[in-house]
């Protein structure tokens, strides 16, 4: 049974969604006999548990590698030493991802790792796409031509997927891409996002009073997650009531002036950022999810993410509204386990989301899909499915 560390330069705890993907697998990957390590930095690991609702584990640590501190000492020297432990497990996974795993996997194969080490690299988008996104203002296309800076992020990940052992891509359209641009010689394992199964199944009952919030929304307010849609949409559901998870708190003064723009401001309840623990009380709450993701501002709404808030909306038995995208019918099926719609169409939104608050049969019937549905994306079925690929990948090492 491999051990596993993984590296990211993340405070911890953090609002990122990453955090919450990267401690839960690892935690069930020590349930399922593999110890793991997460260096990150800083770290508040007493914080940590509570935070993401995660049990702590003897062999599950929480260590401080990043300081994120100016002038702190060389990292190469610090990994050196942290790689060559003498108390680590062989054989021995290192797993990265993103901007971190650019960096640090091939500096980490140069210092030549001992012999039962494999490399592995997590890829949930592509950086170089992203950069040229950032610079263009508009969706990446493959064949696009590259800013100098971003064509600098391509060559780097190139690099990357050559040091490495293997590739965890998130979903068919990461994979699909980097074999585009990289051509990776080593496995490629596609691992979607995982999510928490509530203590209790929370289904609601035809007449149930105890879902109080008519339409919720949890997420990102960003243009590519299609919060401008679903406030738009609001517009055509004059009788309904829309709380909206997330944002910094700019974010959240930004779209609170939409909302009054539109007309909806007193229909529409902000609550920033909530702990990753706590979500799941706001869900219990809502009569109908909704995961609008936009096109044309981004490829990773598109082809790349795997929706963590559409799985934890299933997980709850809230029926769910989506965008018809081909990141969503990985995860869902029109009229089965969620409601479809077309993408940055606000009344096809509305509508959709008042067919299922209208139709409380609907609504029972997706909820129990969903949640079935679900299951096979908990973080323990994720971690499973890891673990089975690195125990495929430690012969190598024999």
């Amino acid at each position: 049974m491999p051990s596993v560390s993984y590296f990211y330069d993340i405070p911890l705890p953090s609002r990122f969604a990453a955090s919450i993907q990267i401690l839960n697998t690892c935690r069930k990957l020590v349930d399922l006999g593999a110890p793991a390590t997460v260096l990150a930095g800083p770290v508040r690991a007493a914080d940590c548990f509570p935070f993401y609702g995660i049990e702590p584990h003897e062999h599950f640590r929480l260590v401080s590698l990043f300081s994120r501190i100016p002038g702190r000492p060389d990292l190469s020297s610090r990994l050196g030493r942290v790689i060559r432990s003498p108390a680590t497990v062989a054989p021995r996974v290192i797993m990265s991802r993103g901007e971190t795993g650019v960096d640090i996997l091939p500096r980490i194969r140069r210092l030549r790792p001992p012999a039962a080490t494999i490399l592995v690299y997590e890829a949930h988008r592509l950086g170089f796409a992203r950069e040229a996104e950032r610079q263009s203002g508009r969706r990446w296309r493959p064949g696009d031509t590259l800013p100098s800076r971003a064509e600098r992020i391509r060559a780097r990940e190139h690099r990357t997927i050559e040091a490495v052992d293997a590739v965890v891509a998130l979903t068919p359209g990461v994979k699909r891409a980097l074999e585009a641009a990289f051509r990776p010689a080593c496995p490629v394992l596609v691992l979607p996002s995982g999510v928490s199964p509530p203590l209790q199944r929370t289904a609601p009952a035809q007449g149930s009073t105890e879902r109080d919030i008519d339409v919720i929304y949890a997420g990102k307010l960003e243009r590519r997650k299609g919060i401008v849609v679903l406030l738009e949409a609001m517009r055509h559901m004059p009788a309904r009531q829309l709380w909206v998870l997330g944002g910094t708190d700019a974010q959240v003064q930004d779209h609170r002036l939409l909302a009054e723009q539109y007309g909806v401001a007193g229909r529409v309840t902000f609550t920033g950022f909530i702990e990753p623990a706590r979500v799941g009380e706001y869900l219990r709450r809502a009569r109908v999810g909704v995961c609008p993701l936009a096109t044309g501002a981004s490829v990773i709404s598109e082809e790349f993410t795997s929706p963590l808030k559409l799985l934890e909306l299933m997980a709850h038995g809230v029926p769910a509204v989506a965008t018809d995208l081909p990141t969503i019918r990985a995860v869902v099926e029109h009229g089965q386990s969620a409601i479809l719609v077309p993408p940055d169409d606000p009344q096809a939104l509305a509508d959709g989301i008042d067919s299922v608050l209208e139709d409380s049969g609907l609504a029972a019937r997706l909820s129990l899909e969903a949640a079935r549905r679900a299951a096979d994306f908990s973080w323990e079925a994720r971690a499973r499915r890891l673990l089975e690929f690195l125990e495929m990948l430690t012969p190598r090492l024999q």
